[in-house]
């Protein structure tokens, strides 16, 4: 079994990836979306991690601890979330998982951007991650275009590689 976090087969229309490697590995392809777009197995998951590095007695995870988890973008995907589950299960207060265990990062709600009719962002006072700015426009342009590229890359006023690139450095597809 193999994974990857590319499209292989846009990499071979390239030439940037090895025919016979990709014959070879494309038995059975399988895509699995990432986990920030498969909110409904987080919980499941949590469950899942809880049982495999929990002791006795079972520990239990609060319903807003819980919410925050599925809010949660997880960049690290399956991994990130059971590294910060074990992480949870070792710095836990009490008997369970509440929200103040969580990792700062996970429990702080995801700050809003909005951008107003002139045109200039309205950051939360905290600050904001630069990366997810540059995903919220690249996706809100693809939105606006109808996921059209060469029209959401005139949008932005980029290159439509440089779309591309960004598309899949934030793992971004058509839904």
């Amino acid at each position: 079994m193999a994974a990857t976090n590319r499209d292989l087969e846009a990499a071979l229309g390239e030439g940037a990836f090895r025919e016979d490697l990709y014959y070879r590995l494309a038995v059975i392809p399988l895509h699995l979306p990432p986990l920030r777009e498969r909110r409904d197995d987080i919980p499941l998951l949590v469950r899942h991690f809880l049982d495999k590095h929990g002791k006795n007695p079972p520990v239990v995870c609060s319903e807003a601890a819980l919410e925050a988890l599925a809010d949660y973008d997880w960049p690290g995907n399956v991994r990130e979330l059971e590294n910060a589950v074990e992480r949870m299960l070792i710095l836990r207060r009490g008997a369970g998982i509440e929200l103040d265990d969580l990792p700062p990062k996970i429990r702080r709600p995801r700050p809003s951007v909005s951008v107003p009719v002139a045109g200039v962002l309205n950051l939360p006072e905290e600050g904001y991650p630069l990366e997810e700015l540059e995903k919220e426009a690249v996706l809100e342009a693809l939105r606006r275009n109808d996921w059209n590229q060469t029209r959401a890359a005139a949008f932005l006023r980029i290159p439509r590689h440089t779309l591309l690139y960004r598309m899949e450095k934030y793992d971004i597809r058509k839904p």
